[in-house]
Formats: C-alpha cells, sequence, structure tokens
C-alpha cells in the first residue's frame, strides 16, 4: 500500500494538512515500512493455512479409506491396542493370521514398526470408534471398516502438513506467492505424496516431519544469522524422536546436521552439535523400547524372516540393482512417479544462493535415501507404488521448483506443463484406476502394476463372498486364491495350504484382513488384497 494511503489510516484527519519535519517524516516511513511488513508476513501463513485446508479436503475425497498390506494393518492393529487396551501388542495380528513382527520377551506379539506412527494416528482411530461408528444407519458389524478408514485420513492431513510446511519453506527465501503455490500444487498433485496421502503408510509423517523441521532451522525467525541452539535443540529432538515412527529417520538426523555445518561454516558448529545431542535424547526413548520389548537397544521388532522364510531387512540388494530400480525401473522410477524432479534440478543453484542450509537438505536428503536404501534387501518398499522409501526426499528435491518457477519464462512454463501432466497421469492414474472396478479387475491390476514387487513373493489373495461354491471356483487359474464363503467356511483354488485340500471347501478361518466392499456380477461382497501369511507362490 502506498505511503499516503497508509497516513490516511494512520493519522488524525488535518495532521497531513500541517508541515512536517523531516523527523517527522522518517518516522512516518519507518511506521509504513513496519505495517507493510507485518501485513506481509500475516498473509503468507493466511495463504497456508487455507492451502493445508484445501488439501486436506481434497486427500479427504480421494482417500482409499482402507487398508491392504501387511505394514498398514499392523500399524492400524497397534493403534487399535493403544486406544482399546493401552498397549501396543496386537494379539488381533495373530489370530487373523496376518502377524508382521516378532514376539517380545513376554511372548506377547508386537508390530514391526515402532509405535510412534500408531501413537499419532490414534486421535482419527478413536474418531472412528467413538464418533462415526456410533452415528445412526452406521452397521456396528461394520465397525472394523469405519475405523481402518479413518485411520488412513491420518495420512491425508499429514500429506497436507507437508504442503504447507513446503509453501511456507518457499515464501521463506523470497519466492512469490504464486510461484510457491504453483509449486506447492506441482507437489501435491504430480509426485507420489498424492498416493501415499490415501493409504496407511509411514511416508506422508515423515514428510510432514522433515519438511517443518526444516522450516523450524533454515526459514522460522532467520534473517540470515546464525541458526540458534534453540532452534537447533527442539529440531533435533524433533528428528531424534521421529526414529520412532521410522527408524531410518536416524540418516535425517546426519543431514540436517550437515546443512547446518554448510549454512554457517565453523560457526554453526555449535548448532550442529545441540542438534545432534538433542536428537540423541529422542533416539534414546527408541533405544528404551527396545530393550524393554525385545531384550537390547538395536534389536528391532522385525521379523528374521517373513513372507516364506525370506530375510526382508537386510542389505543384500546389489547396489546398481537397486539404484537401476530406483532410478530407470518401470515400477519404481523417481523419473515415472515424480517426473517434476527433473525442472526441480534446474533451480537448485538459485536455491543455494538464497538459503544454503536448505538447499543442502534439498541436495543431500535424497540422496543419502537413495544410496541407503539402494542395498536394502526390500528396496521396493513391498507392497508399495512407486519409491516408497524415497517419498520424504522427493518432496525436499521439488523445493528446487520454486526458483525455477519464480523466473516466469516461457519455456519452463512448458516445461513445468508437460512433466506436470505426465506425473499427474501416472499417479492418479493408479490412485484412481489401479483400485477401483470389480475385485477380479482389482487383483489383475495389482499384480501388473506391482511387477518386481510380488515377482518371487509367496503370497495369496483372499475373498470373502456372499455367493455360493461357483461363485468363488470361478476364481481358479487366476492365480493364487482363498475364498472365504459367506458361511465362514474357504474354497481353495490353485493353491496348496496345509491342511486344506487344492479345489476343495474347508471351515478354517483366514480372517477378514483387507476387505473392500465392491459390486460385480460374481456377487462378490469384499475383495481382500495380497495375505502374505499363507505359504503359497503366485503363478
Amino acid at each position: 500500500m502506498r505511503k499516503l494511503e497508509w497516513c490516511r489510516l494512520s493519522f488524525p484527519a488535518g495532521y497531513l494538512a500541517t508541515e512536517t519535519s523531516s523527523q517527522d517524516n522518517i518516522a512516518l516511513q519507518s511506521i509504513t515500512v513496519r505495517l507493510e511488513q507485518e501485513s506481509f508476513s500475516r498473509s503468507p501463513r493466511r495463504i497456508a493455512f487455507w492451502l493445508f485446508a484445501v488439501f486436506q479436503f481434497f486427500y479427504l475425497l480421494t482417500s482409499s479409506g482402507r487398508v491392504r498390506t501387511p505394514d498398514e494393518y499392523n500399524t492400524l492393529y497397534t493403534t487399535e491396542s493403544l486406544v482399546l487396551h493401552g498397549t501396543t501388542a496386537v494379539p488381533q495380528a495373530v489370530a487373523l493370521h496376518n502377524f508382521y513382527g516378532r514376539l517380545d520377551v513376554h511372548g506377547q506379539p508386537r508390530a514391526a514398526y515402532p509405535p510412534g506412527q500408531a501413537l499419532l494416528c490414534a486421535p482419527w482411530y478413536a474418531l472412528g470408534q467413538y464418533v462415526i461408528g456410533k452415528l445412526p444407519g452406521v452397521p456396528a458389524d461394520d465397525l472394523d471398516l469405519v475405523v481402518a478408514f479413518t485411520s488412513c485420513l491420518s495420512s491425508s492431513t499429514f500429506a497436507a502438513l507437508t504442503l504447507m510446511f513446503f509453501f511456507l519453506l518457499l515464501i521463506g527465501v523470497g519466492i512469490p506467492v504464486r510461484a510457491a503455490l504453483m509449486a506447492s500444487g506441482m507437489v501435491g498433485l504430480a509426485t507420489p505424496l498424492f498416493v501415499y496421502s490415501a493409504y496407511l503408510f509411514s511416508e506422508p509423517l515423515t514428510s510432514s516431519i522433515f519438511a517443518g523441521v526444516a522450516w523450524l532451522l533454515f526459514v522460522r525467525e532467520s534473517s540470515g544469522g546464525l541458526i540458534s541452539a534453540r532452534r537447533a535443540a527442539i529440531a533435533g529432538l524433533i528428528l531424534g524422536l521421529a526414529t520412532i515412527v521410522r527408524p531410518t529417520c536416524v540418516v535425517a538426523i546426519a543431514v540436517f546436521a550437515l546443512a547446518v555445518l554448510v549454512r554457517d561454516g565453523k560457526s554453526g558448529w555449535r548448532a550442529a552439535f545441540v542438534l545432534g545431542a538433542a536428537s540423541a535424547a529422542g533416539i534414546a526413548v527408541l533405544f528404551a523400547h527396545n530393550t524393554v520389548l525385545f531384550g537390547g537397544p538395536l534389536t528391532f521388532g522385525y521379523p528374521t524372516t517373513a513372507e516364506g522364510a525370506k530375510k526382508l531387512n537386510g542389505f543384500e540388494t546389489p547396489f546398481f540393482q537397486g539404484l537401476y530400480g530406483f532410478l530407470l525401473s518401470p515400477g519404481k522410477s523417481v523419473f515415472l512417479f515424480a517426473p517434476v524432479i527433473v525442472l526441480a534440478f534446474l533451480g537448485l543453484r538459485s536455491l543455494w544462493r538464497r538459503e544454503r542450509g536448505l538447499a543442502a537438505v534439498a541436495v543431500m536428503l535424497p540422496a543419502a535415501y537413495l544410496l541407503f536404501f539402494a542395498k536394502y534387501t526390500q528396496w521396493e518398499g513391498g507392497y508399495s507404488v512407486g519409491p516408497r522409501y524415497l517419498v520424504p526426499g522427493i518432496v525436499l528435491l521439488c523445493l528446487g521448483l520454486g526458483p525455477v518457477l519464480a523466473t516466469g519464462r516461457r519455456g519452463v512454463k512448458v516445461l513445468a506443463a508437460v512433466l506436470f501432466a505426465i506425473g499427474f497421469s501416472v499417479v492418479t492414474g493408479y490412485q484412481f484406476y489401479g483400485r477401483s472396478g470389480s475385485p477380479r479387475a482389482l487383483l489383475r491390476r495389482e499384480l501388473e502394476l506391482s511387477d518386481g514387487v510380488f515377482a518371487g513373493r509367496p503370497c495369496a489373495v483372499v475373498l470373502q463372498i456372499s455367493g455360493e461354491r461357483t461363485a468363488g471356483k470361478a476364481w481358479v487359474g487366476m492365480g493364487p486364491v482363498v475364498c472365504v464363503s459367506g458361511q465362514g467356511r474357504s474354497f481353495v483354488g490353485d493353491v496348496g495350504v496345509p491342511g486344506v485340500p487344492a479345489g476343495g471347501w474347508t471351515d478354517r478361518e483366514f480372517g477378514r484382513a483387507g476387505s473392500q466392499r465392491a459390486a460385480n456380477p460374481l456377487e462378490l461382497s469384499r475383495a481382500v488384497e495380497v495375505h502374505p501369511r499363507l505359504a503359497l507362490a503366485p503363478s
């Protein structure tokens, strides 16, 4: 707003008609500048709030509302135990033949992952259990579907929160609002963050943590000065506690500490040390958890073997094979699932000139995750979409979009539009087409789109049906199939299950893991995803 307009708003009538001294003019100018700065500081935060609200609503509409993989289910089971029983033991997972974890020193089954995500997911589970599940018209028998639905909505909130911090990061380094909004939209709609907003994986949560810590360290209350010990301590504690969500977050602690040194040089040693020391306090909580439950600080809940005696949690993948998978494979390539990173690379130099620490994180975190997980035995992330483990790094790498979009060049706009269209098509294609249609089509697409993920993995598809035995037999020939009838009896076709004759019926219960309502000509009422606890090999 012009100075004269601020004067009219701030001073009584007649004041401007009098002659003012030079000191009065200086004071007036300082007031004007201060008011303009205050208005500017409030406006981006208001926009950030509305950006969060819009994407929260959008992600709610596009959420799958169901869990389908062992990782998701065991997080849901842990959340259920915390809300209903105040414990992290998951005996229900064992009862449903869907347990992925190990027994603790007391013989209680515990999920593979630490309880951080389950703790933060508890409010959404409680919303389904005590509010939505009690609404008129909600069948009591479907309460398990309701709590699964509301629990999945936690990921939509964390994904929207990630975009809010992403926007504030760009505004904080001087990117115009329009360019920052465009970059946020590209990340929210054309990267795997969109896909994982609909699933109960931990990637949206860890992405929001990393983006929030970056904002706290490099943008909030920062005017180019050194990072204070107080900010470094808070950031370090948050990163340390993030290991209770995923232990691999320890990689991010080293990255952020190095970024502080890159930004402040020798003067940043104190802040980097404080960050590391504070993170040690959070890691100590994880170590205490492991020691109490599993007998040692470095003994985690991961089973020694799973899915047909395969060791999933080692580092046995040849490095270049994992690297090829993340970069060039058709099922996991970052350039296919997040092509906008090509444009982001072009803006990293400008981001470096604006804020070295933030640019260092944007480069080092995705690089560190890529190198770390390329050797990981289960590098593809199990039954998941695209480069699951790289999602937090992809988000931070996309900070390079802000500076390049801020140039406003025609060539940049064209390239941005093309890359956005490709990324949007890929992620929405999986988000909607990949999980729509009849159970038969769902199964076929799951196996096709996950080529390389299911290869060599023991698995089975479990279906709960309301029709007669002939309906179950219609699935024979599609691979390993177990059909559970409405009367609780099971049909097994094309597979060999211990104690169950192939092509026959049994009263053995396989649980309701992964149920989803679906209408189709075979009158199937629920189609269930891959059930890895049955030692079966896919055809």
